[in-house]
Formats: C-alpha cells, sequence, structure tokens
C-alpha cells in the first residue's frame, strides 16, 4: 500500500481529524459452506455467497485542540452511529461508509493533548474508490 502512515487521512463527515498516529483497516467475512456425500466431507464454499462480511477500521492518536472524536466516543449513544466515515489512502484509495464506534479509549491529559484510541464497525455496505478511479 503506497503512502506512510503518516499520510492516511481519517474523515468523519467529510471533516478531516488531524494528529493521527495510526490507522488500519481489517476486512471479515465468513464463506458458506456446504458437505454432503459428492465433497468426500471436504469443505465445499458456495459460490459468491457469504454469511457475514464485515469492515473494521481503527485510529489513534491525540487530541489536542479539537475534541470531537471525545465528543462522540463519551456522548451519547445515538451519536456513536456515524454516517460517513472515511480512511484515505494516498496513491491507494478511500474505504467509506456508515460505521459504528464500537470502542473509543482516552488516557490522561499529556501537557495539552489527550491520547486516544477508536475503532469503528461498519454499518451495513461500505465503498472502496481507487486512487484515479472516477
Amino acid at each position: 500500500m503506497p503512502g506512510a502512515s503518516e499520510d492516511v487521512i481519517f474523515k468523519l463527515g467529510g471533516t478531516t481529524f488531524a494528529a493521527m498516529e495510526a490507522k488500519s483497516f481489517k476486512r471479515s467475512a465468513t464463506a458458506i459452506s456446504w458437505t454432503d456425500s459428492s465433497s468426500k466431507g471436504r469443505q465445499t464454499f458456495v459460490p459468491g455467497k457469504v454469511s457475514a462480511d464485515a469492515l473494521e477500521i481503527s485510529v489513534s492518536g491525540f487530541h489536542k485542540d479539537d475534541h470531537r472524536l471525545a465528543a462522540i466516543g463519551v456522548g451519547p449513544a445515538a451519536d456513536l452511529f456515524l454516517d460517513d466515515a472515511a480512511l484515505e489512502f494516498p496513491g491507494w484509495g478511500v474505504i467509506s461508509g456508515k460505521f459504528f464506534m464500537n470502542d473509543y479509549s482516552g488516557d490522561a491529559p499529556l501537557g495539552d493533548a489527550v491520547k486516544f484510541s477508536a475503532t469503528l464497525m461498519s454499518d451495513g455496505d461500505w465503498t472502496f474508490t481507487a486512487a484515479g478511479a472516477s
């Protein structure tokens, strides 16, 4: 994946959240399988069908003057549903969609900054747009 981690941009609702130390994603999918006498007991997948498909985005960094992510993380439960989150990897592409913030943590202030981490889980479909694609 081109670009260093510090070049990766995390956005909510089109707003960039700076000072991100780490940003990553993980996709998990479970295929539907079947076994019968013709498969001789070997697992066989149903082509193109999955029983579960999920994407998880993890971010961490420091809040300094901008505490909007913290306000979401410790605010009302309804605010944990994020309609427009995106992770932009320069030279590679953008992952975007609706997500649920299922994990948020923060440390004690370090000077005027607070270290945080958050994990977002996909809520329905997401999109991947390759760099240079229109």
